[in-house]
């Protein structure tokens, strides 16, 4: 199997994290938000909230893209509880965000780190992502995104690798 087929494999565990193997199978769930850094040279990850009836929870799945894979890609992935108060919080500091949806890049490369988030509800989805730096207009959304992975991570669990711990 090509690094392209394990690479498209384990961007579908990142991108849909509600479907990973080996974590609860959460019916009904919708993913309210995720956020994702994927660097070339480190482990990848997503982050994502999801809602199941009334309970949220917190996913993060990794990707080890450095090392020789085998057979499958190398994954991880973990949950824990997410209180409400939590997530509102998460939402109230993006919502305070005012950024142009639309404004010129000119960046070029190869290597580096993606970033983004997507956020959905059933009558509303977004999706803003960037390369490396983001555009200057967006320097609050990069903040918000830094503070709420590192937040993030120190919900989660540091017995799978961690973007801390790793």
């Amino acid at each position: 199997m090509s690094y392209n087929d394990h690479r498209t494999r384990a961007m579908a565990l990142l991108e849909n994290p509600i479907k990973y193997p080996g974590l609860p199978v959460r019916k009904r769930a919708v993913m309210r938000l995720r956020l994702w850094r994927y660097p070339s040279f480190q482990p990848s990850a997503s982050w994502a909230v999801l809602q199941a009836d009334n309970a949220l929870f917190l996913r993060r799945i990794t990707w080890d893209h450095r090392h020789p894979v085998i057979v499958e890609p190398i994954t991880y992935g973990c949950e824990v509880p997410l209180a409400s108060d939590v997530f509102e919080t998460v939402l109230r500091s993006l919502q305070a965000i005012k950024l142009p949806p639309f404004v010129p890049v000119s960046t070029i490369g190869i290597d580096g780190t993606s970033y983004g988030l997507e956020i959905n509800s059933f009558a509303l989805s977004a999706r803003y992502n960037w390369w490396e730096s983001p555009p200057e207009a967006w320097t609050q959304l990069e903040e918000w995104h830094g503070s709420t992975t590192a937040q993030f991570e120190d919900l989660l669990p540091a017995s799978t690798p961690s973007l801390r711990h790793g």
